[in-house]
């Protein structure tokens, strides 16, 4: 069983790493004019499955577009720019689907948040490459606040987003079911996780953004419906009303639920 556990303080020492400038050299692979802030507010992080060494990192800016380094424990690193001409650059999450050496890659837009300078999203993006380029997925053209996308063993993906609840797709983003849990006050997805990409899978979800937050979790992913198949959690959820992000290390699950008001977290 996942339990929530609450975190101590714990001091970390953390090193920059970028993609923080357009200044052309030998540690940056950007080829724009000027001297500015090059991928801006970083949200999305993954550590590329393709690579046996896991140096190979990718981040989305969420207006600064999708950035690579294949060597992420260099100082400093070499970051290249991936594509500077794609319809949306307000990068959220990536993922990859766990078969065929992680050729497959997507990558959601549009920031679901209260920040002034929140930008809206169109949709996902999906790489059938391992990321050289990518594709527009039509059916999400109409998604513009997506917080979280994540592929299962199967290869199916699931989407969370703030206006549309949580989706599912089994057929390579061509088409999307959505499976947001009913009975709960908020349809609004904060964030998704998935505990294993290696087999059955659980997926979790939390609930609520500007609002309570609620966790569900499912056993059987591929399958569950709005109506059937959602569980609550044993112990209640640490809730509070703005938004929650959640983590998965083996058969633990964290939580770290903000409070807007105070912002309090675990």
């Amino acid at each position: 069983a996942l339990g929530l556990n609450r975190s101590a303080n714990i001091t970390f020492s953390w090193t920059e790493r970028g993609p923080f400038t357009d200044v052309v050299g030998s540690s940056n692979g950007n080829t724009r004019a000027n001297s500015g802030v090059t991928a801006g507010r970083v949200r999305a992080v993954m550590v590329d499955s393709g690579d046996a060494t896991k140096r190979t990192v990718w981040v989305g800016g969420v207006d600064g577009g999708l950035w690579k380094t294949t060597d992420i424990t260099a100082s400093p690193a070499n970051w290249i720019l991936v594509n500077d001409f794609l319809s949306n650059l307000a990068v959220t999450d990536i993922c990859q689907n766990p078969r065929g050496n992680g050729d497959t890659m997507y990558f959601c837009t549009g920031e679901a948040y209260s920040n002034l300078d929140a930008v809206k999203g169109n949709g996902v993006f999906k790489s059938t490459d391992h990321g050289v380029t990518w594709t527009q997925l039509s059916s999400t053209s109409s998604y513009g606040y997506c917080t979280r996308i994540r592929c299962d063993y199967l290869g199916n993906i699931y989407l969370a987003t703030r206006d549309n609840g949580l989706l599912r797709s089994t057929n390579g983003g061509v088409s999307w079911t959505t499976i947001t849990p009913s009975g709960l006050s908020s349809t609004r997805i904060c964030d998704l996780e998935i505990s294993s990409t290696s087999g059955p899978a659980r997926l979790h979800i939390v609930t609520g953004i500007f609002s309570v937050q609620a966790y569900r979790y499912t056993d059987i992913p591929a399958t569950v419906t709005s109506s059937s198949g959602w569980n609550a959690p044993a112990t209640p959820f640490p809730s509070y009303s703005y938004r929650a992000e959640i983590a998965c290390r083996g058969s633990v699950l964290y939580a770290l639920p903000c409070n807007y008001s105070a912002n309090s977290y675990f």
